[in-house]
C-alpha cells in the first residue's frame, strides 16, 4: 500500500500513484499553470545609444541580461549595473530608467508570474549566475540567434530559465496563493472581459460581503475592485504591446463601454493613456 493508499502489489496499480516513500513533493499548485509564468515576449539585441527610456513602469516583470558590461537600470537614484555574471529581475509596477551603452547584447523575457503567485517585490532583484543557469542562458541565446527562432521553443526555454531562476532565489521568491483565494484569482482570470462581481466571489469563497472584502484584502493586499482593475489593465497591456489590436479593440475585448473608459481607467492605473503605451511599445 503506498502513502495514497493506492494497492501497489497488483502491478497496474503500483505504476498508477505518481507519489514514492523516496521522492521529494513538490508543494501544492508548485508545478501548476496557477505558479507558473506567462512569458509574453522573449528576445534579444545589440543594445544602442536610443536605449536611454525614462519612467520605464509595466504591469509585467522582466528578466535582462546582458553579455558584456556598460548598461545599467536606474531605481531611485541606485545605479544597477547589468554585467555578464548577473541576471535581474525587474518586478511589475517598478519604475527604473534604461542607461544605455552601445555594444552588450541585451536579452530580456517579458512575463507575469501565474495566477495565485504571490507578487510582492518592490526593486529589481540581481542574482549571479551559476553554471546551470549561464547554460539554459546560453541556450536562449542561441535559440534566439537562429535565422527564424521558433516562438514555441523560444518560450519553453524562457520558461525554463525563469523556473530555474525563481528556483535559485528560493521558496519565498513566489508563493502559490491558498487554495481558496487561487480559485477566485483563477475565476477572475478567465472573466476580465465581464469580471465577477463581489457578490459572486464572496458566495465563491462561502463568506458574506463584508467579511469578503477584509478577508480578500488581508491575502491579496489590495480590494477586490483593484485587483480586477489591475488585471485588466495588465492584460490590457499585454494586448497594445503585443498584438496589432487597435486601442479600440483592446477596449471592447474586455469589456470596457468605450475608448473614452478604458483610457480613464489605464491612465489611473498607469499614468499614461492606452494610446502613450502603444506608441512605445517595443524591446526596452
Amino acid at each position: 500500500m503506498s502513502a495514497t493508499g493506492v494497492d501497489i502489489s497488483d502491478p497496474v496499480e503500483r505504476w498508477a500513484d505518481p507519489y514514492t516513500r523516496e521522492g521529494v513533493r513538490a508543494p501544492e499548485g508548485a508545478a501548476g499553470t496557477e505558479a507558473g509564468f506567462v512569458v509574453h515576449e522573449v528576445g534579444v539585441f545589440a543594445l544602442g545609444a536610443e536605449w536611454n527610456y525614462r519612467g520605464v513602469r509595466s504591469p509585467f516583470w522582466r528578466l535582462y541580461h546582458n553579455d558584456a558590461p556598460g548598461a545599467a537600470l536606474r531605481v531611485g537614484g541606485r545605479r544597477l549595473e547589468l554585467t555578464p555574471d548577473l541576471a535581474w529581475l525587474v518586478p511589475a509596477g517598478v519604475t527604473f530608467d534604461c542607461v544605455g551603452a552601445p555594444g552588450p547584447r541585451h536579452l530580456w523575457i517579458h512575463f507575469s508570474p501565474g495566477v495565485g503567485a504571490a507578487r510582492d517585490w518592490l526593486e529589481p532583484r540581481a542574482l549571479r549566475l551559476t553554471p546551470p543557469l549561464k547554460a539554459l542562458v546560453g541556450w536562449l541565446r542561441r535559440t534566439l540567434a537562429e535565422a527564424r527562432p521558433e516562438p514555441w521553443t523560444t518560450g519553453q526555454v524562457g520558461q525554463a530559465l525563469l523556473h530555474a531562476v525563481f528556483a535559485a532565489c528560493g521558496p519565498e521568491a513566489v508563493r502559490p496563493a491558498e487554495p481558496r483565494l487561487r480559485a477566485l484569482l483563477l475565476a477572475i482570470e478567465r472573466r476580465l472581459a465581464n469580471p465577477p462581481e463581489v457578490a459572486e466571489l464572496a458566495a465563491m469563497a462561502h463568506l458574506s460581503e463584508s467579511r469578503f472584502a477584509r478577508w480578500f484584502r488581508e491575502r491579496s493586499g489590495e480590494s477586490p475592485a483593484s485587483y480586477v482593475r489591475r488585471r485588466r489593465v495588465a492584460e490590457a497591456c499585454r494586448r497594445l504591446a503585443f498584438t496589432d489590436d487597435s486601442v479600440e479593440q483592446v477596449a471592447d475585448a474586455l469589456g470596457f463601454a468605450n475608448r473614452f473608459h478604458f483610457s480613464r481607467v489605464f491612465k489611473a492605473v498607469l499614468g499614461e493613456t492606452p494610446g502613450s503605451f502603444k506608441r512605445r511599445r517595443g524591446p526596452r
